[in-house]
């Protein structure tokens, strides 16, 4: 599941209480800082990982007995709590691969505390996810050299891409919807990203670009039946060193 993959890079802010809920005089819930979240887990795509902390909640009268997270949102499909009773979770959240959604959604989670004195308390945080992309991959190797290119596969590969939906769900229709960061360029930076131009199946051999992507077949059945891919060529002139990995990111959100 989605849950199991790496860590995704996370900045802090601060949390903020709800004043509308009750609070008590001897029971303070904590739900920890507000959370920005920029990277995708990797090999997903779409997913993102954050953490839920009411570790800093305290009772003065006693101590807590039960924690209880939930969402203040209604789209309950698009996230899991790992643990919803604990005083800490792992959250992950999905940002469906769709162009219309904007750049940056938040989303509020909230924390109710009990103490063994009948105390309640509770207390909200907010995780918002700033994208740059529908989707982002890193850390993908080359695959292969044949005559003067080198190519990538953009297809399910184990740890690398397993979510691949945005490639077919666009694909051919829009061309040049495809960006690479290679290593050692500031990815942070979305100027460091190249825009990979489309090149037609026909013409590989034939053009004189030195970084381009393309289809891995011109087969119209295998195009319709979704058994085709995208594929990235690159040259040695590409300046890129097919040593080292690089990162894709489909469709650069404005």
């Amino acid at each position: 599941m989605f849950f199991l993959i790496s860590l995704a890079t996370i900045v802090f802010f601060g949390c903020k209480k709800d004043d509308n809920l009750p609070t008590s005089q001897f029971l303070f819930a904590n739900a920890g800082t507000d959370t920005a979240v920029s990277l995708p887990l990797q090999g997903s795509g779409w997913y993102f990982r954050a953490i839920l902390s009411g570790k800093a909640s305290y009772s003065l009268s006693g101590k807590i007995i039960s924690y209880s997270w939930t969402a203040l949102y209604q789209d309950s499909f698009d996230f899991f709590i790992v643990s919803e009773n604990a005083d800490s979770s792992e959250l992950f959240l999905m940002e469906w691969p769709d162009i219309q959604m904007p750049k940056s959604t938040s989303r509020r989670f909230r924390l109710e505390v009990r103490d063994d004195h009948q105390n309640v308390d509770d207390d909200t945080v907010t995780i918002t996810i700033i994208r740059r992309f529908l989707a982002e991959y890193r850390d993908l190797s080359w695959d292969s050299t044949v005559g003067p290119l080198t190519y990538l596969n953009i297809k399910p590969k184990t740890d690398q891409i397993v979510n691949y939906q945005p490639f077919h769900m666009n694909y051919p229709i829009t061309p040049d919807i495809l960006n690479l960061c290679a290593f050692g360029n500031n990815c942070e930076d979305i100027q460091s990203w190249k825009i990979i131009p489309y090149v037609p199946y026909d013409s590989i051999k034939l053009t004189n670009k030195d970084l381009f992507y393309s289809n891995s077949t011109n087969n119209a059945d295998d195009i319709d039946a979704g058994e085709a891919w995208v594929v990235i060529y690159a040259t040695p002139q590409s300046g890129i060193d097919f040593n080292q990995k690089v990162s894709i990111g489909v469709y650069r959100i404005k």
